[in-house]
């Protein structure tokens, strides 16, 4: 229903956590934002007043203030931390070498690497929910379509038949989309079962790292699926109360 998608869009919206490989940010319930790990190299920042963060994978990080301007940190290689002129944006995703901005109006902006084509959405509009991928960029259309730009070599941009979908998150290779009745798509590189989410049912949020899915059921409990080498897929799979 269209308040189930508001809600699922609330919630996703507001992220609190993001990172990678030896580093990772909080954003603190005070607006603040704490970057940990070695992945930073000792970078600090001293932002106040933001409303989500989204972290790139190549240790570079954006904070979307409550004024709607978003402010960056990291690695600026590829210019993916041009984000100074950015204005009314309401989610900010960042990709491996790109960042991407939704604006209050429905259009995207972006900025940073565009080798495969992932920031071309300038024509793109009615766009409630954003992510990125590797080198790819996604959009959830409000009538719960998806649209998608960039490199397409293991089929992660084969979204244009998906419908009713709220949110997509997007890995190293592959997407996945979370629909509004609580069911889940996917699309792209399955070399670890990445994408088998094909039975998950009752869903109310899913999240993508390179190779792995994890999707939070409604009743607290989670779903993973996807590369489990270190455990971290069995892990995630026992816990409760989320």
């Amino acid at each position: 229903s269209a308040d189930m998608i508001a809600e699922i869009l609330k919630m996703l919206q507001s992220t609190p956590a993001a990172g990678g490989k030896d580093f990772y940010a909080l954003r603190n319930l005070d607006g603040t934002v704490s970057l940990m790990g070695s992945g930073w190299k000792d970078e600090t920042v001293s932002w106040s007043g933001i409303r989500s963060i989204a972290v790139g994978r190549e240790n570079f990080i954006l904070g979307l203030r409550a004024n709607g301007t978003v402010a960056a940190a990291g690695k600026s290689s590829y210019d993916r931390t041009g984000v100074g002129s950015w204005t009314n944006i309401v989610q900010v995703a960042c990709g491996l070498n790109h960042s991407l901005g939704l604006r209050s109006d429905g259009t995207v902006v972006g900025c940073g690497w565009n080798y495969y084509g992932q920031r071309i959405t300038e024509t793109w509009a009615g766009v409630v929910y954003i992510a990125a991928g590797n080198n790819t960029s996604y959009g959830v259309l409000s009538s719960g379509r998806v649209i998608a730009v960039g490199d397409n070599s293991s089929g992660q941009c084969n979204v244009s038949e998906w419908r009713s979908v709220a949110a997509v998150s997007a890995g190293y290779m592959h997407a996945v989309g979370l629909k509004s009745d609580g069911t889940a798509l996917a699309c792209g590189a399955n070399n670890s079962g990445q994408c088998n989410v094909s039975d998950w049912t009752s869903l109310i949020a899913i999240d993508s790292s390179p190779f792995l899915t994890v999707g939070l059921r409604a009743d607290g409990t989670v779903l993973a699926t996807g590369w489990d080498r270190a455990g971290e897929g069995r892990a995630v799979s026992g816990w409760k109360n989320i």
